[in-house]
């Protein structure tokens, strides 16, 4: 059986023994690999309850009078941004998002457009997204995304990212039109800056006809679907993975079509 990382002595340490080196050392050891790379189950819930102090530890230091500043470092973000991803790794989500209230602090200290505010930002927005929480994820990808435009510019790749994270949240979130506009925005911006046989543009014309399905409007995804699947046989091998989901993806739209009752396209 792989060793647990340690413990606190305490799940509740007191206020003033919490400093950040302790923070990131507790993050740091909960990243040790395993033997054999499997958690057995008391390995499994020994690592969530050692994330569950590493979180209350952050919020502890992050309340006390001057601790909120010494999160705002790079190692201390990048620590942060691990516990997100120990959370998801660890099948506990919703551990991390016991984090919303230093995030929110955070934003606030630096501001909504600077770099680690969007980091930390984002990785919040995937863990509401994992726990089931879409409508609150895409508030906080509206923050996202208006902060990334603001600090890289309409057309740098982090806010292309940003604007894919909303438009699926949205989707989620059961505001299909919305979704709709957006993925029509990624697609022309997709088309004029990367050329719209690119692999990325192709995809973007994927997710569009995916968000029109969603609205309702099956005859028109079904179109798009067409058109994409026959520029993507002329651009992509007959391998490529995108060709291949294309093709799933009309055939499912034309079996719906079917099942509604109505002729599908050739």
């Amino acid at each position: 059986m792989s060793e647990a990382p340690d413990r606190p002595v305490s799940p509740h340490r007191a206020a003033s023994a919490v400093d950040l080196e302790s923070v990131l050392a507790r993050i740091s050891a909960l990243q040790a690999p395993t033997a054999g790379g499997g958690l057995g189950p008391e390995d499994l819930e020994s690592r969530r309850q050692g994330l569950r102090d590493a979180i209350e530890e952050c919020r502890i230091l992050g309340r006390r009078e001057g601790g909120l500043a010494e999160l705002t470092g790079d190692e201390a973000i990048s620590a942060l941004a691990e516990v997100f991803r120990l959370a998801s790794w660890l099948g506990a989500p919703e551990l991390a998002l016991g984090l919303a209230e230093t995030v929110g602090a955070l934003a606030q200290e630096l501001g909504p457009a600077h770099h680690h505010t969007l980091t930390i930002r984002f990785h919040l927005a995937g863990a509401l997204r994992s726990c089931g929480q879409a409508q609150a994820a895409v508030e906080v990808l509206e923050q996202v995304v208006e902060g990334t435009e603001q600090l890289l510019g309409d057309d740098h790749p982090q806010t292309l990212t940003a604007r894919h994270g909303l438009a699926s949240a949205c989707t989620a979130a059961g505001h299909p039109e919305r979704a709709v506009e957006l993925y029509g925005r990624m697609v022309d911006d997709a088309a004029r800056l990367l050329g719209p046989r690119h692999p990325d543009a192709l995809s973007a014309r994927n997710n569009l006809a995916r968000a029109r399905q969603e609205a309702g409007d099956l005859a028109g995804a079904l179109a798009l679907q067409e058109a994409l699947l026959r520029d993507a046989q002329g651009t992509l091998g007959q391998a490529h993975p995108y060709l291949l989901a294309f093709d799933r993806n009309l055939a499912q739209m034309r079996a719906a079509m079917e099942a509604d009752g109505a002729s599908p396209g050739v």
